[in-house]
């Protein structure tokens, strides 16, 4: 049976009464509140974090952009360990005798300037001399002769950033010095008759 015209308006006089009641219970506001305040907090801190990692994202692009710039800037130099440290060295001349000694043609006009590396602290310790070269030519050059100290108590390395060093004695560790090496700032590692590029430029 249908419903009459005076029990459609009771029904919805109820049910407004019924709306106005929940709308006045301090419960039934606090829920509501609480609920649209726990999704304004998600979605702020779904900002938030969205926004912190595009910063780390820039922040490792920045760090690997500077150190490429580095590595680059490093690019005509080399470190020089095992030559014995005297007082009162003439280094230039003692580097370019220790490189004509093992058939490595460098004379002073292929320096551009060079230097021990860090404080002598310990007479025990022989400080490594960094070397820079005028041209990249001449720097390719030794870096692909080093293998001509093989048997004597001196070697050459690539001056490398403090990152891309780190990383080359970590691979070291893992694989062997041996099987380690780079050229032009980039490492690679050989493994299993497989090379890898470690790092690149």
């Amino acid at each position: 049976m249908p419903l009459t015209r005076d029990q459609i308006s009771e029904i919805n006089a109820c049910v407004a009464a019924s709306i106005k009641e929940f709308f006045q219970n301090d419960t039934f506001i606090d829920m509501i509140v609480t609920r649209v305040v726990d999704k304004i907090n998600v979605s702020i801190n779904d900002q938030i974090n969205a926004a912190v990692d595009s910063v780390k994202r820039e922040n490792v692009f920045l760090r690997e952009k500077v150190d490429a710039l580095e590595q680059y800037s490093r690019r005509n130099n080399i470190r020089l360990f095992g030559i014995p440290e005297e007082k009162n060295e003439n280094i230039q001349e003692v580097v370019i005798d220790a490189f004509n000694n093992v058939g490595i043609p460098v004379t002073s006009d292929s320096i551009d300037r060079l230097h021990r590396v860090g404080k002598s602290l310990d007479s025990s310790k022989t400080r490594p001399i960094i070397i820079k070269f005028i041209s990249y030519k001449s720097k390719h050059m030794v870096v692909t002769s080093k293998r001509k100290f093989k048997g004597t108590k001196c070697s050459i390395q690539e001056d490398l950033t403090v990152p891309r060093l780190q990383l080359l004695k970590e691979v070291q560790e893992i694989v062997g010095r041996k099987q380690t090496w780079t050229m032009d700032g980039v490492i690679f590692a050989k493994h299993k008759d497989k090379k890898f590029i470690i790092k690149s430029t």
